[in-house]
């Protein structure tokens, strides 16, 4: 298991968020409206999974 590792997290609506940015175009798997379904769901990019040792579908734990 790895340690600690500090990263920010920005909430948003993803609805209103899909007609200002192109992050949907940067998605490997998913889609970027999926998170509006609720439940506990983030997008991480290629460099933080990697340095979590985790991947697309892996379970991360957040705290706070």
């Amino acid at each position: 298991m790895r340690g600690p590792l500090a990263a920010t997290l920005i909430g948003c609506d993803p609805l209103k968020r899909e007609n200002v940015t192109n992050i949907r175009g940067y998605m490997v798997k998913g889609k970027f409206s999926d998170i509006a379904g609720g439940g506990n769901r983030l997008i991480a990019g290629d460099e933080l999974l990697g340095k979590l040792g985790a991947r697309v579908g892996s379970t991360i734990n957040v705290a706070g």
